[in-house]
């Protein structure tokens, strides 16, 4: 009789052990299962915030670029300079060294900073003049571009008269229909006594006495903010020679 009690005794005792080992091991997975649901969330949590973060920066460079380009009026050209959209003024377009804009009298202007040197190359109606003078550019009300030089003495002043007029104009003078590099044409933008000035060099053909045969070398100058033909030079033999029409 007394095994049969203790036999009973140790059951129950094993049985309760048994409830407790395996109420245990329950409450345990249930808490391992809260504490990694809580992971998972604050995980979650921090990507959502870390792509809130990004969303708002890309947002914020976008409207920075935005107000840079909306916000620019002006550009200064040096050597071997490149820019990109986000560099450009309103109105104008910018590709590397390009920028090219539209000036005040419905022309297209570009500006290339840097191919060779320290040469900057302004182009108009297919018309180049280089020059070593630091040029700016100034937006208007219209979104249209003024085109400005820095002289020795600091003063900045406007080329009213375009690279494009500036040859037409020597060229009816000196009689030449075409500026290229087959008669060695060349057209620069100075300085000269504080005073803009477009200066072109080009090779023409003469006669000596309407006999011999002689290549001459003629330079004009053009006033670049009045467009006046400021002078002719050409060789002392001139005089003595004639110039057909080219």
């Amino acid at each position: 009789m007394k095994k049969r009690v203790t036999c009973l005794i140790l059951g129950v005792l094993l049985i309760t052990l048994l409830v407790l080992v395996v109420s245990a091991q329950n409450n345990r997975n249930a808490t391992n299962n809260t504490q990694n649901n809580t992971a998972q969330q604050q995980n979650n949590q921090i990507g959502n915030n870390k792509t809130a973060n990004q969303t708002q920066q890309q947002n914020t460079v976008q409207n920075t670029v935005r107000t840079r380009v909306q916000d620019r009026t002006n550009l200064t050209f040096i050597p071997w300079q490149k820019r990109n959209e986000s560099e450009c003024m309103q109105g104008c377009n910018c590709r590397g060294a390009v920028v090219t804009c539209e000036t005040e009298n419905g022309k297209t202007m570009s500006i290339q900073a840097g191919r060779s040197g320290n040469t900057i190359v302004i182009t108009t109606q297919r018309t180049n003049a280089s020059t070593e003078l630091e040029l700016e550019q100034e937006l208007t009300e219209g979104n249209q571009t003024k085109l400005k030089a820095k002289l020795s003495n600091g003063e900045r002043k406007e080329l009213k008269i375009m690279p494009d007029e500036a040859e037409t104009k020597i060229r009816e003078k000196l009689r030449v229909k075409e500026c290229t590099s087959e008669n060695n044409c060349s057209l620069e933008l100075k300085e000269e006594n504080q005073q803009l000035r477009y200066e072109m060099q080009i090779q023409r053909h003469s006669k000596i006495l309407g006999i011999f045969s002689k290549k001459m070398r003629v330079r004009a100058e053009v006033d670049a903010e009045t467009g006046e033909l400021l002078q002719v030079d050409k060789p002392w033999w001139a005089f003595l020679a004639t110039e057909p029409e080219e």
